[in-house]
């Protein structure tokens, strides 16, 4: 438990469990954190990350798409939980051509199907953008959100 926690895929961790005899129940804008996860957040490298990713795809057999969709919807929820409604609301996503740029598309996903105003800035060529990071890219543009800004000028595919 204590590995997925880490990642955080767990849907309870032991100790809430334990606090309540059941699982957590998601919020209505995502997963609820639990006040007492942030300060057993841990800081990692990149190569770090890798190799975290890695594990949970090898080890446990969590494939990175949903890492990166779980990792996108804490950001979402925590955007929410700061923010409130979202809907109507401009929000600017800066995101790269790796991985952390497929978050934020995740998290532009989430907010513009809320109501949000969302533009995406890509950082990158978009053409550069490979792997879940690009499927979660196509997935924003197959919901009508309009193309993202960026270097690029034209949709990757």
């Amino acid at each position: 438990m204590r590995m997925f926690r880490d990642f955080g895929l767990a849907q309870s961790c032991e100790r809430c469990r334990l606090a309540r005899k059941q699982p957590m129940q998601p919020a209505s804008a995502g997963p609820e954190i639990p006040k007492h996860w942030s300060a057993s957040m841990k800081i990692v490298t990149a190569a770090q990350m890798r190799e975290i990713d890695r594990r949970a795809a090898e080890e446990h057999a969590v494939p990175s798409l949903l890492l990166m969709e779980n990792a996108g919807l804490k950001t979402f929820a925590a955007i929410v939980r700061m923010l409130g409604d979202v809907d109507g609301r401009s929000v600017l996503i800066v995101s790269g051509k790796g991985n952390n740029g497929g978050d934020g598309f995740v998290v532009a996903r989430h907010l513009f199907d809320r109501g949000a105003n969302v533009t995406v800035a890509i950082a990158a060529d978009p053409e550069e953008i490979k792997g879940d990071a690009r499927i979660n890219l196509e997935i924003v543009f197959k919901m009508g959100h309009p193309l993202p800004a960026g270097r690029g000028s034209r949709r990757p595919w």
